[in-house]
């Protein structure tokens, strides 16, 4: 049985979460060098916060770390939640998946939650089917509707896939493996973060011809006066 943990240990302990949880994984190695406690069940420990964190491949880093350190997979955090329903609340679904091929158990319950519950929350579509149909059938992110549009193109023996919600004004990049590959990198970002707007401007005309009823000014908000690609003439 541990003592409990010294001031010295406790501030370790922090400065490690803190460390998860900003994908510093060079930092996250050195404190738990230092003896920076891998497991700290009741808290919002290491894998709960960089799971939680952000789906980027530095978080996914320093989750094959803690991992590959021996990390509980299931550890319960104070209000009896595991790193797997973190990510799915999060709809991080890159790092639900590493808990997934650690063993995590996505039917396991938080607060009168599963993972699948969590992730209904989240409004992430390819982590909710992660959660429904776990890791065989979870390639696809999620089916296209009618406010959705997915382009892919070719990367070298690489497949970038990228789907654009255009009523939540958002798009998701997934960089495969071949064309119908495991995702191997994934980021969310709003349109107001996309640095080249052509792109989206493409994808707004193959959504315009499937029938997409989202006018232009509502994809592209204070950005464009009038535009002939609007369904509604241009007028919100």
């Amino acid at each position: 049985m541990k003592l409990p943990f010294t001031d010295k240990q406790k501030s370790l302990n922090k400065r490690l979460c803190k460390a998860a949880t900003a994908g510093d994984v060079q930092k996250v190695e050195e404190l738990l060098e230092q003896g920076a406690e891998i497991n700290q069940p009741r808290t919002d420990g290491p894998l709960f916060s960089a799971a939680y964190a952000k789906d980027s491949p530095s978080h996914h880093a320093v989750i094959r770390l803690l991992l590959a350190r021996g990390a509980e997979v299931d550890i319960r955090n104070s209000v009896n939640c595991t790193p797997l329903m973190g990510a799915a609340n999060k709809g991080n679904p890159v790092c639900a998946r590493l808990s997934l091929e650690a063993g995590a158990d996505r039917n396991l319950v938080g607060r009168d939650r599963d993972a699948l519950g969590w992730a209904m929350l989240s409004g992430s579509a390819e982590t909710v089917v992660l959660m429904q149909r776990g890791l065989e059938e979870a390639e696809t992110p999620a089916p296209e509707g009618e406010d959705e549009v997915t382009t892919r193109r070719a990367l070298g023996d690489r497949t970038l896939e990228e789907i654009f919600n255009f009523r939540a004004r958002e798009r998701i990049s997934l960089i495969r493996k071949g064309e119908t590959g495991p995702v191997e990198a994934l980021t969310r970002e709003s349109f107001d973060r996309v640095a080249d707007p052509s792109v989206i401007r493409a994808a707004y005309r193959q959504y315009v011809e499937k029938g997409g009823t989202l006018p232009e000014s509502h994809v592209f908000p204070g950005l464009l006066q009038k535009s002939s690609l609007s369904p509604r003439g241009g007028q919100p």
